[in-house]
Order: C-alpha cells, then sequence, then structure tokens
C-alpha cells in the first residue's frame, strides 16, 4: 500500500503520544466513544460465558451428581469433557475464524453456546450433561480466538491493545459474576443450577442478537492494515503459515511456551486453591471459599487497571513485575511447604497480582500484535488448545502429587513461573527486534518489517 494511501486510511486517534491513558471509559472524548465500547463489551461477551460456563458447572457438579445419581466417573467425564472441548473448539475455531471471518465464527460459536447452556439447563440425566457440556465447550472455546481477532482487527490502532486487554476483565467479570449467582441460588438445588445455565443462554442469545443484528462490529474493520507478508497465502492456511516463516514460527513457539507455563500454574491455582488452602494449609472450607473471592474483587480492580497500561511505555516493566512477584510467590510457597496458613494466603495474594499484569491479558494482546489479522484467530487457538490439552493432564495428576509431596509439587511450580518469565521475556525481546512496541501504534504496520 503506498504511503499515502496508508496515511490515508488511519484512523482518527492515530499518533497520540504512547504515554496517553485511553481506556474503554476514557475514549468517550473520541468520536467513536460508543461504538468502542459496545464492540469492546459485546466481544468480551465470549469470555464472560466462557469463564461463567467453566465455574458454574464446577458450582453444579456436586448438585448434578446428587440429583442424577451420577457416579465419580460420570462426573469426570463432564468436567473432564468440557476441559477438552474448549481446547478442540479453540484449536479448530480460529482456523475457521480466520478463513471464514471473525465476525461469521464468533456469531455461530456464541448462539451454539447459548444451545448448548440451554442444554445443560434442561437437563434431566448425566448424558445430556455431557452432550451439553460438549458442546458448551467447543463453542466457547471457539468463540474465544475469534471474539478477540474481531476486536483487534477493528479496532483503532491507539486503543487495539486495550480494547483486548478489556476481554480479560470480562472473564474476571464472568467468574465473580458466577459465584455469585452460585450463592444466590446455594439453596434451592437443582433449580437454582436450572436458573444459573438459563441465564447464560439468555445471556449469549441476547450477544448473538446484538452481534449479529444491531451493527456492534460495524460493517468493515476501521483499522486493520493489508497482511504485507501474506499476499500470496491462500486462505485458510494461516495455522500452516505460522510455522512456515521463521519469523512467524519463533513467535509461535514462544508465546506457546509462555501460555504453557503460565496456564500450568493458572489451571492449577483456579480448580485446586481452595483444595490446597483446605487439605495442605489447614483452612476451613468457609475461610477458603471466602479467600476466593476476595481476591476475585481485587483481581477485577487490578484487571481494570492493567487496561490503563497496556499500551503505553510501561506494558513491558509491569510485564516484569508481575513476571517477578509471581516468581516470588511459588518460592514463598515452596518454602513454607504450604503449611503455614499466612505465608500462603500472601503468596496467594502476591501471585494473583502478577498474574493481572503477567499473564492472560498480555498473552491475548501479543497473540495480536504478533501476527498479520489473517493468522491471528489462528495463533490465537492453536496456543490456548495446546495448552488447554496440557493443563488437562496435569490436572489429573495433580491430587496426587500434593498428597505425596506438597513442597515438591510447589517446588516445580515455582520452575513453571520462572520459565513462564524467560519465556515472556523472549517474546517481548523478539516483538522488540521486529519493531513492535507497546504504543498507539497497530502491530500490524510493523509486519512489513517482521515479514521482510
Amino acid at each position: 500500500m503506498p504511503s499515502g494511501d496508508r496515511k490515508a486510511a488511519r484512523p482518527a486517534g492515530y499518533g497520540r503520544r504512547p504515554g496517553h491513558f485511553m481506556t474503554v471509559s476514557s475514549v468517550s472524548s473520541a468520536s467513536v466513544n460508543k461504538h468502542l465500547i459496545k464492540m469492546a463489551l459485546a466481544a468480551g461477551m465470549a469470555s464472560y460465558l466462557g469463564s461463567s460456563l467453566i465455574v458454574s458447572v464446577g458450582i453444579a457438579i456436586a448438585i448434578w451428581q446428587i440429583s442424577f445419581a451420577m457416579s465419580a466417573w460420570s462426573v469426570g467425564i463432564v468436567s473432564g469433557g468440557l476441559t477438552l472441548a474448549i481446547a478442540a473448539g479453540a484449536l479448530v475455531g480460529g482456523p475457521l475464524a480466520d478463513r471464514f471471518g471473525h465476525h461469521r465464527i464468533f456469531n455461530i460459536a456464541i448462539i451454539v453456546f447459548a444451545l448448548g447452556a440451554a442444554l445443560m439447563a434442561l437437563a434431566s440425566n448425566a448424558d445430556m450433561l455431557v452432550l451439553a457440556a460438549v458442546i458448551g465447550g467447543l463453542s466457547s472455546g471457539a468463540a474465544l480466538p475469534a471474539s478477540v481477532a474481531l476486536l483487534s482487527e477493528r479496532a483503532p490502532q491507539d486503543a487495539q491493545a486495550r480494547l483486548v486487554s478489556f476481554t480479560q476483565v470480562m472473564w474476571t467479570v464472568g467468574i465473580a459474576g458466577s459465584m455469585g449467582f452460585g450463592f444466590v441460588f446455594s439453596g434451592v438445588g437443582l433449580t437454582g443450577a436450572r436458573i444459573i445455565f438459563t441465564m447464560l443462554a439468555l445471556t449469549g442469545l441476547v450477544t448473538f442478537v446484538a452481534s449479529a443484528f444491531g451493527g456492534v462490529f460495524g460493517a468493515a474493520p476501521v483499522s486493520s492494515v493489508p497482511d504485507e507478508g501474506m499476499d500470496s497465502a491462500p486462505s485458510g492456511f494461516a495455522l500452516a503459515r505460522l510455522f512456515r516463516d521463521p519469523v512467524l514460527r519463533r513467535t509461535t513457539v514462544l508465546i506457546i511456551l509462555f501460555y504453557i507455563c503460565w496456564g500450568l500454574l493458572a489451571n492449577t491455582f483456579g480448580q485446586f486453591q481452595n483444595y490446597f488452602l483446605v487439605m495442605v494449609s489447614g483452612a476451613s472450607q468457609t475461610f477458603a471459599t471466602g479467600l476466593s473471592v476476595a481476591i476475585e474483587i481485587v483481581v477485577l480492580a487490578l484487571a481494570v487497571t492493567y487496561v490503563r497500561l497496556v499500551d503505553t511505555r510501561f506494558r513491558n516493566p509491569v510485564f516484569y513485575v508481575g513476571a517477578a512477584a509471581i516468581v516470588v510467590a511459588m518460592v514463598m510457597l515452596a518454602v513454607s511447604g504450604g503449611s503455614q496458613l499466612s505465608l500462603v494466603i500472601i503468596g496467594l495474594c502476591l501471585y494473583q497480582f502478577g498474574c493481572c499484569f503477567a499473564g492472560e491479558a498480555t498473552y491475548k494482546v501479543w497473540t495480536q500484535e504478533s501476527f498479520p489479522a489473517r493468522a491471528r484467530a489462528s495463533a490465537l487457538g492453536l496456543s490456548y488448545a495446546v495448552s488447554r490439552f496440557v493443563c488437562a493432564g496435569f490436572a489429573f495428576v495433580t491430587p496426587s502429587i500434593l498428597a505425596a509431596s506438597a513442597t515438591l509439587f510447589l517446588w516445580t511450580l515455582a520452575g513453571l513461573a520462572l520459565a513462564a518469565l524467560v519465556f515472556g521475556a523472549g517474546v517481548i525481546a523478539n516483538l522488540n527486534r521486529r519493531g513492535i512496541v507497546p504504543g498507539p501504534r497497530h502491530a500490524a504496520s510493523a509486519i512489513s518489517k517482521a515479514l521482510a
């Protein structure tokens, strides 16, 4: 594209100084404010629905087991099937979105999600639950890479990373909201579970209508730059392209390795934090649950704070602070062996602090800044799926390792935290070499340098 044409194609807001803070709320000063807010909320609903599904299944699983006389094996199939379906959905949904259109696949995934949630609300036996878990998992997995890539492709250059990172705020809202609904409806058993999943189905339906018929995302991208270096790449081969091109291959591998290491930590504490506090540290179930809720509230506030920093020169420094905090937290837990409750609480709080600045929000932004538009959903879907598959396998052995030696397990997590820091630093160094740095310029404008 000639330089004159490219300059003309730049949206309003291009060229803001790197230190300018523009969050989803502060964008209101721009003429496109309302459109950006609606777009961020609509795309973020994929993250909200995904986290809500995971947490809601965790809340309802014990109720289902009693109500439907499910065996332990059946419970495992529902829970494990959901995890594997999410991974498979992301793996397949990313390339499909890059081939057939991010908006189209997003809409399909959301309406299928609504169907899965409705089936879960109406389930009367274990077989229906398994089918619903697979449908819900596949659709939510496919919706995630499609939604992030859709938001990335249609966001103004100087707000792209902020809007992408806002999806992680929505993920946290989904977790906190599901916990709240679970508490409110905890006294009505199976009826409460049905209400929760009915609400998810209706939320999915409303999101689909807003996206498909409400003009939330507009008719065409507003900030994408042509995929220099991919002009001759056949549509639908973005996934193979990630490994065929040496520059993209290096970036892809580094991001996958980072997300595997960080994902193992996040998945472990997401599933086993209460188990660890009760079984290893000796806390009561009530205390463990209360601490988890309190931590989520703080995490939500920090996630919003990160949105203010992600597209500025402060993003990389706060990444190192966050990653170092995670390492210190894991070492603190390992040294204590998990037996000193006070140190465990401090360690968990420090870990959650670090994750807000060196976790999934940063990972999502990297996947959008590192790749041409037609490969972004594929890159996110691939890395997300690989990490989920690894986490699912690790979760099977986690209780056994904890029972055998909590100290060994915690030192393993400390090693993973250090590895995540190293691989994350590698991603940053790789992007710096390619001329892709935090600031107002959309990463796609640097793709020609990256693929030269």
